[in-house]
């Protein structure tokens, strides 16, 4: 989490609670996306450009405030324990290991992801009154309950704990006891009854296949369905998209079916992307039906930078942030996709005029302590 990002909540926390809670503490939504490339959105292109097909992401960001120089570690992990524990990576966890790595001799900090002893972004708004909830990807610890989203401090999860899994069998890949791992859980069991057949795939979407992030995009809506509006909400929403591998319903596919076959890749990220954009589009009009929208703070930004390794076929396309030069590397940064979204009533409120009208703020922002 940024220190901006995270003044932004606190001060909102803090008027509040001074009011004496005349008026309500914001709900918030903190959408995270996985290698999302800098140029994949369509209010970072130019008009006219038809591969990058997201109206209602650039309606929030346009509306909102865009951090046109958003900077995260290149690392999924990393970025992830840095967001959730508001420290710096190199002060939570730098390395985007195997979720199952142990040091016998550490029982604090001695596995991937958090340290057991930081508290984190649920923890602390659970205190703060909230009614938490995460679904997606988790990737920040895994090996004891205190590494879990239940441990640290979400009600409610429906998750998959490492880097990545297929999309239509939630399989991870590797492999327990020459066994292959679905990775998928509910709070704090197997989501048993949620995963498909190990039949279904990209290439045999037959009826009753469900696209992971289908699911996901499922307990989001229901949760906020079942929400009740006057107590605070915290949804920590972290979409496989657009991680690998890139596999999409074959409807997004065909609608990209012009990109053509030559760059099957990047057909299939584009997909994904204006897929990513359906599922913000139906979080947002649950939002209002709901009756949350007017007390809203929404935040989303990507990990890292998109994926562009293997001569282009992971499908990313990050043109704008190659003038950086290949000093980013050095700094083991990547300069990422970020914006806010604030009802203007609730800026007002809380004194905080920066919040609303299609304003970019230029920052180098890093990852640093709130906690």
């Amino acid at each position: 989490m940024s220190l901006l990002f995270a003044a932004a909540i606190s001060s909102m926390l803090i008027a509040s609670s001074m009011a004496a809670m005349a008026s309500p503490l914001p709900h918030i939504i903190m959408l995270l996306v996985d290698d999302w490339g800098h140029s994949d959105v369509g209010f970072h292109r130019e008009a006219g450009f038809n591969e990058t097909v997201t109206p209602n992401i650039d309606g929030l960001a346009t509306s909102g405030v865009i951090l046109d120089q958003f900077y995260d570690h290149k690392y999924c992990s990393p970025t992830r324990s840095s967001l959730q524990s508001g420290r710096l990576p190199y002060h939570v966890n730098v390395l985007n290991d195997d979720m199952a790595i142990w040091n016998p001799n550490d029982p604090v900090s001695g596995f991937a992801g958090i340290p057991r002893n930081m508290t984190t972004i649920g923890m602390k708004l659970k205190q703060a009154g909230y009614q938490t909830a995460m679904a997606g990807k988790w990737d920040a610890g895994m090996a004891t309950f205190d590494h879990t989203p239940l441990g640290r401090g979400y009600d409610s999860s429906l998750h998959y704990f490492h880097h990545a899994n297929d999309y239509w069998t939630s399989i991870d890949g590797t492999l327990c006891n020459k066994t292959d791992i679905v990775d998928l859980f509910d709070t704090d069991h197997g989501a048993n009854s949620l995963n498909n057949s190990w039949l279904c795939s990209q290439s045999n979407q037959a009826p009753g296949c469900r696209y992971e992030d289908e699911l996901f995009l499922e307990r989001v809506l229901a949760t906020i369905e079942a929400h009740d509006p006057s107590q605070p909400f915290f949804l920590f929403w972290a979409p496989h998209i657009v991680h690998a591998p890139l596999q999409v319903p074959q409807f997004y596919l065909d609608k990209f079916a012009w990109i053509g076959q030559d760059s099957k890749p990047r057909q299939t990220y584009m997909a994904m992307v204006n897929f990513l954009d359906d599922m913000v589009g139906q979080v947002v009009a649950a939002l209002k039906k709901k009756g949350m929208w007017e007390n809203l703070l929404w935040a989303t930004n990507s990990d890292n930078g998109g994926p562009i390794y293997q001569s282009g076929a992971a499908g990313a396309n990050n043109s704008l942030e190659r003038r950086q030069d290949e000093q980013l590397a050095r700094r083991n940064t990547s300069q990422c996709i970020c914006f806010w979204w604030i009802n203007s009533s609730i800026a007002a409120r809380h004194n905080q005029p920066w919040a609303n009208g299609g304003r970019r703020l230029v920052f180098y922002i890093l990852r640093s302590s709130w906690c």
